[in-house]
């Protein structure tokens, strides 16, 4: 089954013996670094862990069969997602490859991050979850004293500005032809109601017998 689309997660349902609490601990801490998962609950009394997120129930499956020995799929489900995910993309310092690894490491373990992207090259980081913006900022400063600037929103300001370019264009375009159409009607309007010309020519009644005009018929 491959990962959820839209607004629909995936649920997961698994009999999973854990010894303790702490063994629970541990398996919520190890699921929550993968990729798209949401939540994590871990009931140890009940040998039952729950796994909801946008993502693969085999690959979780797998990946948790290294870590607890009896595991057993009891349900899979959907439900919709309550919160909207967001997406920010961070401008920072990313030194070398441990960097790398280190940031998406620590930035997996917050519940609120469901997926993260570095480009080591643009020395960007892209973040996807429920998380507020600010608090993530926050956070890459106090854990690796990083300074973060948000580079998302310029691209969004962009696309915001050539949408309302382009939607002045077209009401500009429609006023063109709404003038070019109502000129056409005026002018075949006009066309149609002026007068057809009419001429009156005059012909004179010959003048017979007349001394004055020697065209006048005569006599002989």
């Amino acid at each position: 089954m491959g990962e959820g689309k839209g607004e629909e997660l995936v649920k997961i349902e698994f009999k999973a013996y854990m010894h303790c609490n702490e063994c629970g601990k541990e398996v919520e801490k190890y699921v929550t670094k993968i990729e798209g998962v949401q939540r994590v609950e871990a009931d140890v009394e009940k040998s039952r862990l729950k796994v909801v997120g946008r993502v693969d129930s085999e690959r979780i499956q797998k990946k948790l069969e290294k870590k607890i020995k009896r595991l057993e799929l009891l349900s899979l489900s959907k439900e919709k997602a309550k919160v909207e995910e967001k997406k920010i993309v961070l401008k920072l310092q990313i030194h070398c490859e441990k960097c790398d690894e280190d940031l998406k490491e620590e930035l997996m373990k917050l519940k609120d991050v469901y997926r993260v992207k570095t480009d080591f090259k643009a020395q960007t980081c892209t973040i996807e979850g429920t998380m507020e913006q600010e608090k993530i900022i926050e956070f890459l400063h106090k854990k690796f004293k990083k300074h973060a600037e948000v580079v998302v929103q310029k691209v969004e300001k962009k696309k915001e500005e050539e949408k309302k370019k382009e939607g002045e264009k077209k009401v500009e375009i429609k006023a063109e032809k709404k003038e070019v159409t109502v000129e056409k009607k005026v002018e075949i309007k006009a066309e149609q109601k002026a007068p057809a010309p009419y001429v009156v020519q005059c012909v004179y009644a010959p003048q017979t017998f007349s001394d004055e005009n020697p065209e006048a018929c005569h006599v002989m």
